[in-house]
C-alpha cells in the first residue's frame, strides 16, 4: 500500500478513479451533441401506449428499444434520444411523468484508462520480457540498485520520481526459491495449444482491437454468417438478424448506428490490444511475444475510444477515452448471445455512477453461465468500483514479480484473485508509438487491467478442459489453488507478511486445473461496505453471508475479529453443521458501541474453516454510520409546498456554521441560464430561503453529466477577515464559443450577495484533473483591484497541464509516472476580470528532503491539515 501522511499545509485528497466530481462534467469540444436517458416500462402490457407519450413530447428526438435479444428486463427498456443534453433535468421529470415509466435514468460517462507504466519456452523473442509466464530469480540478483544488465534474473522497474528509479527482483518476498509467475506446466500447456480442440471466445470489451496486428490476426473471433470469406467489409446487411448489420469482428459500440465505423472495433488508444495479448498473442512464431492460449479467440467489443459518443458530430480531445455504461451494457449482452464464455472487463467506475442496466447485464450473462472478469482498480484502496463489487464477477488485484500486491492495487473482500500486473509486455496498436518499450506493436504497462486478462486465460483454459464447469467451481479452483501474497509490514520496513486482504492469493494455472474437489466456504462481501447503527442503542445489526462455491461442506466454524476500541462484537463465533454446494447461509452480526463517537473505518477479520477446508482469513473494512431515522439529534423540516430538486450541503470549512445552510441548483429550459438558491435551518424547524441567484458562465456540458448541478460545490469561510462566513461557489465555467473549461470561483458575502461587486467571479484553467474541494484551505493574497481574497492552496496528482492533455473521468490512473506536489491559484485582475494563474508552491529538493526527513519513498498521498502563519505578528 502507499504511504500515508500529513504534512501542516493542504487542501485536497484526490479519490479513486475520477478523482471529484467535476472530472464528470468535464467539457468536450464542439456543439452540443444529443443525450440519451433509459426508459424502463412497467409492464409489456404498457409498451405501446407509454412509448407513445413518450415519442409526443418535444424535446425527444427518437425511441428505440435497447437491444434485439430477448429478456424479460431488457424487453421493457428503450433508449430515448433528447434533442439537447441542456433539456435533461426537465426532460427526465417529464417522462417520469408519463403512465407506465418506472424510473427513467441517465447514461453514465465511464472510461478506462492505460496505466503507463530466462530460459525461453517458446521461439517468440521478446519472451524473456515476459515475466508473468516465466519468471527467473538468481541469487545474488536482490540488490535494489542493481542495474538491469547486471542481473541474469528478472528486474522490473519502478519509478519513485522523476529521477529515482527502484528495481524489484524477482526474489520471492517469502524467502522461498520458487518465483511467482502464472506457473504454467505440461497439463496447461496441453489443453491451451491442442490442436485439434475446439477453441473459446473471450470478449474483451474494452477499447477495440488492432486486427492487423501480426500477433493477433489469427486470434480474432470471425462471425461466418457475416463474413463467410473471413474478411471485414462494410456493414450492409444483418445477415444473422441480431440486430448488428455486418458484426464480422465484434462491434463498435462507440459510434452511432448509422456510422460506417459501427462494425469495425479499432483500437486507437492501446489498451484493448494489449488486453488481447496477453491472452491469444500467437506463439511460437519467431516474433514478439506469447499469449496464453492458441485456442482463445477474441470478440472484440469497444465501448471507450477518443471521442466515444452517442452520435458522430462531436469533435473531442486527442487524449480523452470515454465510453457509457449503456454501451457496457449493450457489449454485455452483446457477448452473452454471441457465443462468448468469457468476458474480460479491465474497466471500472465507482458506485455513484452505476445504473440497473449493467447489473441486469450481468445478471443475465451469469445465469447463461458465462464468466466474467474485471480488474479491482489502481488506487491502492479498499473502496468499491463496479462492475468488480458485482456478485459472481471474479474481481482480480495485482502482483509484482516478487509475489508483493504491486502497491497501486485496490484490495478488500470485493477481491477474489491477483495475478501478474507490473510490468506487462503486450502487444499494442502498430499505429501507435509506444511510451515504454522501444519497439513498434509492443508496449509495458502497469496496472490491475494488465492482471485481469490472466485470470480470464485461466478460466477459458477450465472451460476448454470441462465445457459443462460452473463459474463457482472457477472461482473455488482459483481461490483453492492460489498462492500467499504479501505486503510490506510498514512503509518503513522491508519485512513482510501475509496480506490477508483479498479472498484468494496469487493464481497458478497448472494447479488450479488439477485441483480436486474439496469444500470452500468463503464470504460474501462484495455490495457490503455501510453498516448503520442505532443512535439511541449504539446498536448496530449486519447479517454477514457465507457460501460454499464447490463440494459438500461439514463442520463448519466461523470466526469474526476487531481490534477497533469502542466496538464489541455481542457473537463472534458461529458453527454451522453442513452445507451444500452453492448454499448461501446469512449469519445475524450484533455490535455494540461505547459511544457514538467512534471513527467511522472498521477494520475486521473473517475466518472460516470446514472439514477437508483450507481455513479462510479475510481483512476487510467497513464504514459505521448513524441511522437518522428516529434520530433525536437530527432536525427535521419541512420543504416547500411545490419544492422539486435536490438539497445539498454547503460544506462548511472551519466548522463554525451556527445554521445548517443547504443549496440547490437549477437552469432554465433553454439551458442558458444557471442559478442557484440558499436554504437555512432557522430555530430547529424552519426552512429560510433566499432568492435564486444567477451565477454567469455556469452552464451544462454537452455530456449532460452535470443535470443535476452535481459538479458544483459551495464552501464557506472568512473569507476577508470581517469574522462573518462568505460562500465560495465553485463549477465549471466555459467560454461563450463552448471551446474552453475553466474552474470558476464565485464569492458571495453572508447575505449571498455577490462579495467584490464585479469582479466577484474568478476563473483558473481546468488543470490535468479537477480537484476535490471537500479539504480546502484558502490562503490569503491582496489585489489591488479588489482587496483581500483567499484563494484555495491544493496538493495534486498529474502536474499542470494543457486542458487537451487531460484524461477521462473515470480514468484507471498511471500508478507511477504522475507528478505531485502543491499548488496555489495566485489571483489577479486582467482585462476588467478577476482570473487566477496555478503555481507551484513546491520544488523537487523540497518534496525530496520531505521524503527523507519522515522516511518515506514517495508523496502520492500529501494531505494539507493547516496553514501556518510566516510571522509572529499574524500568529
Amino acid at each position: 500500500m502507499k504511504n500515508s501522511f500529513r504534512i501542516l499545509f493542504i487542501l485536497f485528497v484526490l479519490m479513486l478513479f475520477g478523482k471529484s466530481s467535476f472530472q464528470q462534467g468535464i467539457q468536450k469540444k464542439g456543439a452540443q451533441p444529443l443525450l440519451t436517458v433509459q426508459v424502463l416500462v412497467r409492464t409489456k402490457q404498457n409498451i405501446s401506449k407509454t412509448i407513445s407519450e413518450i415519442k409526443k413530447r418535444s424535446f425527444v428526438v427518437n425511441v428505440e428499444k435497447f437491444d434485439a435479444y430477448p429478456d424479460s428486463y431488457f424487453d421493457r427498456l428503450f433508449d430515448v434520444t433528447l434533442k439537447n443534453s441542456t433539456m435533461a433535468i426537465n426532460a427526465l421529470k417529464h417522462i417520469s411523468g408519463v403512465e407506465g415509466v418506472h424510473i427513467p435514468q441517465r447514461v453514465y460517462l465511464t472510461s478506462i484508462y492505460p496505466a503507463k507504466n530466462n530460459h525461453p519456452v517458446t521461439n517468440d523473442t521478446l519472451f524473456n520480457f515476459q515475466w508473468a509466464l516465466k519468471n527467473i530469480y538468481i541469487p545474488g540478483d536482490e540488490t535494489i540498485n542493481q542495474l538491469p544488465e547486471r542481473s541474469r534474473g528478472h528486474l522490473v522497474r519502478k519509478d519513485l520520481s522523476d529521477v529515482d528509479t527502484e528495481f524489484i527482483s524477482s526474489q520471492p518476498a517469502d524467502g522461498s526459491m520458487q518465483t511467482y509467475d502464472l506457473m504454467i506446466g505440461p497439463k496447461t500447456e496441453s489443453i491451451a495449444d491442442k490442436e485439434s480442440g475446439n477453441p473459446i471466445i473471450v470478449a474483451v470489451i474494452d477499447s477495440g482491437i488492432d486486427w492487423t496486428h501480426p500477433e493477433l490476426e489469427d486470434a480474432i473471433y470471425v462471425n461466418k454468417k457475416e463474413c463467410p470469406d473471413g474478411r471485414l467489409g462494410p456493414p450492409r446487411r444483418d445477415e444473422d438478424q441480431n440486430g448488428y448489420e455486418g458484426d464480422c469482428m465484434g462491434w463498435n459500440f462507440t459510434v452511432s448506428k448509422v456510422s460506417p465505423a459501427r462494425n469495425r472495433p479499432f483500437d486507437t488508444m492501446g489498451h484493448g490490444t494489449h488486453i488481447a495479448g496477453a491472452l491469444a498473442a500467437k506463439k511460437n512464431n519467431q516474433l514478439g511475444i506469447a499469449g496464453i492460449s492458441s485456442r482463445i479467440k477474441i470478440m472484440p467489443l469497444k465501448v471507450v475510444g477518443q471521442g466515444s459518443d452517442l452520435n458522430d458530430n462531436t469533435q473531442y480531445d486527442a487524449d480523452t477515452f470515454d465510453g457509457f455504461t449503456s454501451q457496457i451494457a449493450k457489449a454485455i449482452r452483446y457477448a452473452t448471445h454471441e457465443g462468448a464464455q468469457v468476458i474480460n472487463l479491465s474497466l471500472g467506475w465507482p458506485r455513484v455512477s452505476n445504473t440497473d442496466i449493467v447489473q441486469e447485464a450481468i445478471r443475465e450473462a451469469l445465469e447463461n453461465n458465462v464468466t466474467i472478469v474485471a480488474a479491482a482498480g489502481n488506487d491502492s484502496h479498499s473502496s468499491k468500483i463496479i462492475p468488480c463489487d458485482y456478485p459472481g464477477v471474479i474481481c482480480v488485484g495485482a502482483i509484482n514479480n516478487d509475489g508483493t500486491v504491486a502497491d497501486f492495487s485496490n484490495y478488500g473482500g470485493q477481491v477474489d484473485v491477483l495475478a501478474p500486473g507490473h510490468g506487462i509486455l503486450s502487444t499494442y496498436p502498430m499505429a501507435l508509438t509506444p511510451n515504454i518499450f522501444d519497439l513498434t506493436g509492443y508496449e509495458i504497462l502497469n496496472g490491475t487491467s494488465q492482471a485481469a486478462p490472466y485470470v480470464s486465460a485461466l478460466a477459458a483454459l477450465l472451460k476448454l478442459n470441462d465445457p459443462k464447469i460452473t463459474t463457482d467451481e472457477i472461482k473455488a479452483r482459483m481461490i483453492l489453488a492460489s498462492r500467499p501474497v504479501f505486503r510490506k509490514k510498514s512503509s518503513e520496513s522491508n519485512s513482510y507478511q501475509v496480506s490477508t486482504q483479498n479472498i484468494g492469493g496469487a493464481i497458478q494455472f497448472e494447479k488450479t486445473i488439477e485441483q480436486m474437489p474439496q469444500p470452500l466456504v468463503i464470504p460474501r462481501l462484495k455490495r457490503v461496505s455501510l453498516i448503520s447503527y442505532q443512535p439511541k442503542t449504539l446498536h448496530a445489526q449486519w447479517n454477514l453471508e457465507i457460501k460454499n462455491l464447490w463440494s459438500p461442506a461439514k463442520n463448519i466454524h466461523i470466526e469474526i475479529h476487531s481490534q477497533k476500541s469502542g466496538l464489541k462484537i455481542l457473537k463472534n463465533k458461529f458453527n454451522i453443521s453442513e452445507m451444500t454446494s452453492g448454499e448461501i447461509i446469512s449469519l445475524p452480526i450484533e455490535i455494540q458501541l461505547e459511544n457514538d463517537d467512534i471513527e467511522s473505518e472498521w477494520n475486521l477479520e473473517i475466518e472460516i474453516s470446514s472439514q477437508g477446508q483450507q481455513p479462510i482469513l479475510v481483512s476487510h473494512q467497513l464504514q459505521l454510520a448513524r441511522d437518522f431515522v428516529d434520530d433525536e439529534k437530527s432536525i427535521k423540516v419541512s420543504l416547500p409546498s411545490g419544492f422539486s430538486g435536490q438539497l445539498r450541503p454547503v460544506i462548511d470549512l472551519r466548522n463554525t456554521l451556527n445554521t445548517p445552510t443547504l443549496f440547490k441548483t437549477s437552469i432554465n429550459e433553454a439551458g442558458t441560464e444557471f442559478s442557484i438558491q440558499f436554504y437555512q435551518v432557522i430555530n430547529n424547524a424552519e426552512l429560510k430561503t433566499s432568492d435564486p441567484i444567477i451565477i454567469p458562465h455556469l452552464h451544462l456540458t454537452p455530456s449532460g453529466l452535470r443535470t443535476e448541478g452535481q459538479n458544483i460545490q459551495v464552501l464557506s469561510e472568512d473569507l476577508n477577515g470581517d469574522g462573518l462566513e462568505e460562500y465560495v461557489i465553485v463549477g465549471i465555467y466555459t467560454d461563450e464559443d463552448g471551446q474552453k473549461d475553466s474552474i470558476q470561483l464565485s464569492y458571495l458575502n453572508h447575505l449571498f450577495q455577490p462579495l467584490y461587486g464585479p469582479l466577484s467571479h474568478l476563473t483558473t484553467p481546468l488543470m490535468y484533473a479537477a480537484p476535490t474541494f471537500s479539504n480546502i484551505k484558502f490562503i490569503e493574497f491582496s489585489v489591488p483591484q479588489v482587496g483581500k481574497i483567499k484563494t484555495p492552496i491544493f496538493t495534486f496528482e498529474g502536474g499542470v497541464t494543457p486542458e487537451k492533455d487531460r484524461p477521462s473521468p473515470f480514468e484507471f490512473k498511471d500508478p507511477y509516472n504522475a507528478q505531485k506536489g502543491i499548488f496555489a491559484i495566485v489571483p489577479k485582475v486582467q482585462d476588467n476580470q478577476l482570473i487566477g494563474e496555478v503555481r507551484k508552491v513546491d520544488s523537487f529538493a523540497f518534496l525530496q528532503n520531505l521524503m527523507s526527513r519522515i522516511h518515506v519513498r514517495d508523496v502520492d498521498r500529501m494531505e494539507l491539515i493547516g496553514l501556518l502563519p510566516q510571522n509572529a505578528k499574524n500568529l
